[in-house]
């Protein structure tokens, strides 16, 4: 019996050689898991940064658009400003045309009656 048993591997044997095998299965899947978490995360960071881009070209292009209409908006401001100005200064030279006829026509007058 004891021939036949030293042959064959205890229980004890064959429980240390299995745990072994779990022991190798397990690191490999914590190798493996660790590989798909860094992947993972590799792959967040450069979606990201894609989107970081892209955010920063979408506040560019934002940016550039309203800078292009604040400057539309001045050129139009200027523009009605210059109209109402150049308006006003027609008004106003034919108001002083009128009084610079109605002050000479008044002048006239007064020489007028001087001289008579």
């Amino acid at each position: 019996m004891t021939t036949g048993a030293s042959a064959r591997p205890s229980d004890l044997a064959l429980l240390v050689a299995a745990e072994r095998r779990l022991d190798c299965w397990l690191e490999a899947a914590r190798a493996d898991a660790a590989a798909v978490i860094t992947a993972a995360r590799r792959r967040a960071e450069a979606a990201d940064a894609a989107l970081a881009g892209d955010v920063a070209r979408e506040q560019a292009r934002i940016a550039a658009e309203s800078a292009a209409r604040l400057a539309a908006q001045r050129t139009e401001i200027d523009q009605a400003a210059r109209a109402e100005i150049a308006r006003y200064e027609a008004v106003r030279g034919d108001a002083l045309a009128g009084l610079a006829r109605a002050l000479a026509a008044k002048l006239a007058v007064l020489a007028r009656e001087e001289a008579a």
